[in-house]
């Protein structure tokens, strides 16, 4: 069994590249007036503030001495919120996941942000030599221009019967009670069989309720006719 730790000053680095990248991006959309600004606009400036305030939260946890431990490439991270518990984020097939188990009480942006973190941390390591984890995996684009992003603003990795099937990019129109899913990928040459359809279109239905949205849609997928599948079992079920 291999165990490691990521070094706490890399951590640290971690979080201080988000936390500019996205105060240089607030200040360029906040030096528009506000009257001024597209629907776009406002609502990057509204990501942009969630995002601070979730890398404020992860620096929180390293502060409190909980520093992520790997063992065989399963990083065990003990919970702030829930005393006794350990979240467990993971790479599989070059990907990230990750247990969740607060997500339903609010913290699963602050569990995407803590990937990224660690994602981040992982590059610096290698940058300076030292010895660390697979760092091949696809990166965090949130802060990519839109025009070189491959998978979307915000992918989330798609986790089923013990392994990573692919990836999904979801919005949610919270006023619109509307759940949209923008692009959804799948591994290459995995066959989208019934039971993944069907075991898809049911945690869509249960993300999208989590957020009170109840009208889904997905709009574009990988393979093509995967997306026409997923309305069509969605609808079934509504």
């Amino acid at each position: 069994m291999t165990t490691f730790f990521l070094p706490e000053e890399l951590i640290h680095e971690a979080i201080a590249d988000f936390t500019t990248e996205a105060e240089r991006a607030l200040a360029i959309y906040q030096a528009t007036p506000a009257r001024q600004r597209t629907p776009d606009e406002r609502a990057a400036i509204t990501e942009l503030k969630r995002d601070l305030k979730a890398y404020a939260r992860v620096a929180d946890y390293w502060a409190a001495g909980v520093y992520p431990r790997a063992i065989d490439g399963i990083w065990e991270v003990a919970s702030l919120s829930e005393r006794g518990t350990q979240h467990h984020i993971w790479r599989e097939n070059n990907r990230w996941a990750c247990d969740c188990k607060a997500a339903g009480r609010g913290y699963f942006h602050v569990h995407q942000a803590m990937m990224a973190v660690i994602e981040r941390a992982l590059e610096l390591a290698e940058s300076h030599g030292l010895e660390a984890a697979d760092t091949s995996a696809d990166a965090y684009e949130c802060y990519t221009p839109a025009p070189k992003r491959r998978y979307g603003y915000f992918t989330l990795p798609i986790l089923w019967r013990g392994q990573i099937v692919g990836r999904l990019d979801p919005k949610a129109h919270r006023k619109e009670g509307r759940f949209e899913v923008k692009t959804l990928h799948l591994e290459p040459g995995l066959p989208a069989d019934d039971a993944l359809v069907h075991d898809l279109a049911a945690a869509l239905r249960e993300f999208a309720a989590w957020h009170a949205t109840p009208e889904i849609a997905v709009q574009w997928s990988d393979p093509p006719a995967l997306a026409a599948r997923l309305n069509v079992a969605l609808a079934r079920n509504a």
